[in-house]
C-alpha cells in the first residue's frame, strides 16, 4: 500500500482513538456529575423535610409558651374557670386553625385530665394519661415537651407548663396537623409525599386507622399528597430501617424518580414512622443523555475535520513534493540535467532533500554538458564489444 494513503489513514486512525478517549472520560466525568447533581437534589430535600419539621416544632412549643405564660391563663385554669378560658383564648385560636391548620389546643390537669379543649370545648374531664404520655411527662417534669404524637390525628406538639404565680397547675398544648406540612412540601419541592405511621403505635380508635388501603408494611398514611401516585413509585422496603434517613433513585413507568426517607420521632424519641417523599428527577438523565449526543456529534465532526486537513497536509506538503523529486529523480536518471529542481528554497526536510538533488544536478551538469552523452556503466561496456 502507498504511502500517500497509509499515512492519512494512521494519522486519522490515531486522531480517532485520542478523540474516543477524551469523549469516554468527558462522558464519565459528565456521568459523575450528573449523579453528585442527583445526590445533592435528594439530600437537599432530606434536609428540607427535616427543617420544616423542626420549624413546625418551634412553632408549636413557641405557641405553646406565649398562651401558657400569660398570667389570666394561669389564674383561669386555677379557678379551672373553663368559661373564661374560652372567651380570652378561642378567638385568637379560630384565626390559627383557619390560617396555619392548627390540629388543636388544650388545658391540662396533673396528671393528664383535661380541662378545655379548644377544638372539643363541649368535652372535658377525661383522663389522657394512657392516649397521650406527652400530658403526662410535661406535668411531671414542668418543663416543655414537642414533639410527634399520635392519637386520633397525628401531629406536632408543644406542651408548655401553666404557673398561677409560681404554683404549677397544669400544661397547655398546641398542636399542628401534618396535612400543611405536607402540602407545603408539595408546593416547595414539587415532590409527593407521606407521612407514615407505624401500626404498632396509633390507637385503635384513632382516623388514621381509616387508611387501611394506605399501607406500607404494618405502616399507614396519615398524610399523602397523591396516594395513587406513591403507592406506585414506593416499595416495602423504603419502610425498613425507619429510625434512619436514607436517599435512594429508581425508574417509574419509565421516569427517573429519587425517593427520600426522614424519620419520625415523638416527643420520647421514639421512632413512630418516616415521612417518604418521591420526587421526579428524569432532567438529570436528559441532561446525561444530551451530554452524550454532543459529545459523539462533536467527535464526529473533530473527525472529519481533522481527516480532511490530514489530506490537505500530508498531501500537499508532503507527499506531492516527495512525488516531484522522486519524478525529477528519474528524468536525471535518464540524462536531463537541465531543469533545476523545485523546492530547494524549503527551509525543512523536503527542502534538504530538494537541495542534495538540485547540486547532483549541477555536478552531472558540469561533467556531461548538453549534447554529450554520459559513459555507459561497465556491464554495458563489456556488452558493446562483445557486439
Amino acid at each position: 500500500m502507498k504511502l500517500k494513503v497509509i499515512a492519512p489513514v494512521a494519522l486519522v486512525f490515531s486522531v480517532a482513538l485520542v478523540l474516543v478517549f477524551i469523549s469516554v472520560i468527558s462522558y464519565q466525568n459528565a456521568r459523575e456529575t450528573v449523579d453528585w447533581a442527583k445526590g445533592k437534589e435528594l439530600t437537599g430535600l432530606s434536609a428540607m423535610i427535616e427543617e420544616l419539621l423542626r420549624e413546625e416544632q418551634h412553632q408549636a412549643v413557641a405557641e405553646a409558651e406565649m398562651l401558657a405564660a400569660l398570667p389570666q391563663v394561669g389564674e383561669l385554669a386555677a379557678k379551672g374557670d373553663r368559661d373564661g378560658l374560652i372567651k380570652m383564648l378561642m378567638p385568637g385560636y379560630r384565626k390559627e386553625v383557619t390560617k396555619y391548620g392548627i390540629e388543636s389546643s388544650a388545658i391540662i390537669l396533673p396528671p393528664a385530665t383535661t380541662l378545655l379543649r379548644l377544638h372539643d370545648p363541649d368535652k372535658f374531664g377525661d383522663d389522657q394519661s394512657v392516649n397521650r404520655p406527652i400530658y403526662v411527662f410535661a406535668n411531671q417534669t414542668r418543663e416543655v415537651e414537642s414533639g410527634l404524637e399520635i392519637s386520633s390525628v397525628a401531629g406536632i406538639r408543644g406542651v408548655a407548663p401553666i404557673y398561677n404565680g409560681d404554683i404549677h397547675v397544669g400544661a397547655l398544648e398546641w398542636a399542628i396537623g401534618l396535612e400543611p406540612l405536607v402540602a407545603d412540601l408539595k408546593s416547595i419541592t414539587g415532590a409527593e409525599v407521606a407521612v407514615m405511621i407505624k401500626g404498632s403505635v396509633i390507637p385503635a380508635q384513632s382516623h388514621i386507622r381509616d387508611n387501611q388501603s394506605h399501607t406500607l408494611k404494618d405502616f399507614i398514611a396519615a398524610q399523602a399528597t397523591d396516594w395513587t401516585y406513591l403507592s406506585g413509585a414506593l416499595r416495602e422496603t423504603d419502610v425498613d430501617q425507619a429510625n434512619e434517613a436514607a436517599v435512594s433513585t429508581r425508574t417509574v413507568a419509565g421516569i427517573d424518580v429519587g425517593v427520600v426517607k426522614v424519620p419520625l420521632f415523638d416527643f420520647s424519641g421514639r421512632n413512630v414512622g418516616v415521612v417518604l417523599a418521591v420526587k421526579e428527577i428524569s432532567a438529570f438523565g436528559r441532561t446525561l443523555k444530551d451530554t452524550l449526543v454532543h459529545l459523539t456529534m462533536a467527535a464526529g465532526i473533530g473527525l472529519l475535520v481533522t481527516a480532511g486537513v490530514s489530506l490537505l497536509i500530508i498531501s500537499g506538503l508532503l507527499l506531492r513534493p516527495l512525488e516531484r523529486l522522486g519524478a525529477r529523480l528519474k528524468s536525471l536518471a535518464g540524462g536531463d540535467f537541465s531543469t533545476k529542481v523545485e523546492a530547494v528554497a524549503r527551509r525543512d526536510e523536503i527542502g534538504v532533500l530538494a537541495a542534495s538533488i538540485e547540486s547532483l544536478r549541477v555536478d552531472l551538469l558540469r561533467r556531461y554538458p548538453p549534447g554529450s552523452a554520459p559513459p555507459l556503466p561497465a556491464a554495458d561496456q563489456n556488452q558493446e564489444v562483445a557486439r
